[in-house]
Formats: C-alpha cells, structure tokens, sequence
C-alpha cells in the first residue's frame, strides 16, 4: 500500500512539474506577455521588418516583428530563442501568416540565432513575392 502512495505521490509531482515547471504553463506565460506587449506597442507604428529587439533590460526574449497579410495586426511577432513544449514557435498572433519573400527569410536567418522550429516556420512561411 505504501508502494502505491509512493507511486501515486511520484506521478503527481512528474505531472505538476510539466504543467506549471519548466517548459510548462506557468514558463509559456511570461514569452507571450513578452509577445504581446511588444504587438500591442508596435500594432499602429510603421516598421521596417524584420524588427528584431532584445534580449535586453526590458526584454527578457529576443523577439523579431515580420509583416503579415492582416491589417488589423500588421506584424506577427515571434520569439526566436525560445520553443515551446509542443515543438512549436511563440507567435502573436498565434495564426498569423507572414509577407515575407524567401530571399529576406533566408538572409535573416542566417544573420540571427534561432530554434529550429523558427527556422522551419520561416521556410514555409516565405514566397518568391510576398
């Protein structure tokens, strides 16, 4: 019986530090925060993309802005360094699609540090004329 306890005890911990340890829940929060207070300050300015920003004393993520084909959200951000536990990226808005042309997705890759997911993303993201 106390075997059982134990391994009931043993699975609950394993599942609390996924949720809400490293990589969890609680770990995602803080990169779309990032996110989102950055679309929110850029959403109505005119940039020049990519627009990549931090890490610094303000952000903690190094995010970089693209274009996308939305007018109300004229530029999907994305957290270049950081990938989530469902092997995806960190995007807002989560289903934006980029206006960026394969020529300048390659040139900003290999001119910046990125997850592998991002790059994989970026690829299938760009287009001849965007």
């Amino acid at each position: 019986m106390i075997i059982l306890f134990a391994a009931l005890g043993v699975t609950i911990l394993i599942w609390f530090i996924q949720f809400f340890g490293i990589g969890g829940v609680i770990d995602q929060k803080s990169v779309y925060a990032e996110l989102q207070g950055v679309e929110i300050q850029y959403r109505n300015q005119k940039i020049v993309t990519p627009l990549v920003l931090g890490p610094d004393r303000i952000r903690e993520q190094q995010i970089a802005g693209f274009k996308t084909k939305d007018e109300h959200f004229p530029y999907a951000w994305i957290a270049l360094s950081a990938e989530s536990p469902s092997a995806k990226i960190y995007m807002v808005p989560g289903d934006a699609s980029l206006r960026i042309s394969c020529t300048e997705a390659v040139d900003f890759l290999q001119k910046n540090a990125v997850v592998a997911t991002v790059t994989v993303f970026l690829k299938n993201q760009c287009r001849e004329k965007p």
